[in-house]
């Protein structure tokens, strides 16, 4: 979504803490029809996560005073599901104070929305949506999965179920030419892995 002009409605708040310097220039550049688009690159503790919650409510309120479903434009992605759940809840909290304290309440549509089309997740999460939707298209199976924690010795498994599968004589020559030691129990794979890390 791109900067609304000056004429949307404000973002009403009570006792919200105020942005200051930095975090309101993201909040004016990102409402500023000149710009739009920000980028910000700071430090733990800075305020982002307050600053991006207060920029897109002030979006979300324009968004729906046009009569535009906010959440068609809006994309709020982090790395862990708890970090996710806590974007949604601090947007939330932002535009129930909005409606606590303006005559010009936020329509039934966003509160529906911002439950069931609302793209605030994790950064996996929302790769893997846009995966499901090309699947298909691009050669892979419908049922295909993203784990999340894909460890080093699955990869070596998998790698090896691979080889055994298209090179079992050769596998089967490495493993009789590096049987397992005292110091290599897992013999021909610990060496081949060894020497891959090289």
């Amino acid at each position: 979504m791109t900067g609304r002009n000056s004429a949307t409605p404000p973002l009403e708040t009570r006792g919200s803490v105020s942005l200051k310097g930095p975090q309101q220039t993201v909040f004016d550049r990102f409402h500023d029809p000149q710009y739009g688009r920000v980028c910000v690159n700071a430090g733990a503790g800075t305020g982002k996560t307050m600053t991006m919650i207060r920029t897109v409510a002030q979006a979300v309120v324009a968004e729906d005073d046009a009569g535009r479903d906010p959440f068609d434009q809006i994309l709020l992605t982090t790395f862990s599901n708890d970090a996710a759940h806590e974007l949604k809840t601090r947007l939330k909290t932002q535009l129930r104070e909005h409606d606590a304290v303006t005559t010009d309440q936020l329509s039934d549509a966003v509160w529906r929305n911002i439950e069931t089309n609302a793209d605030i997740g994790t950064i996996d999460g929302f790769l893997q949506g846009l995966l499901e939707e090309i699947a298909v298209d691009i050669g892979v199976p419908a049922s295909f999965e993203i784990r999340d924690s894909v460890t080093e010795s699955d990869l070596i498994d998998n790698v090896f179920d691979a080889v055994r599968g298209d090179c079992p004589s050769e596998l089967r020559q490495l493993r009789d030419a590096f049987p397992p030691t005292d110091d290599q129990p897992a013999g021909y794979r610990d060496l081949v892995v060894q020497i891959q890390q090289k």
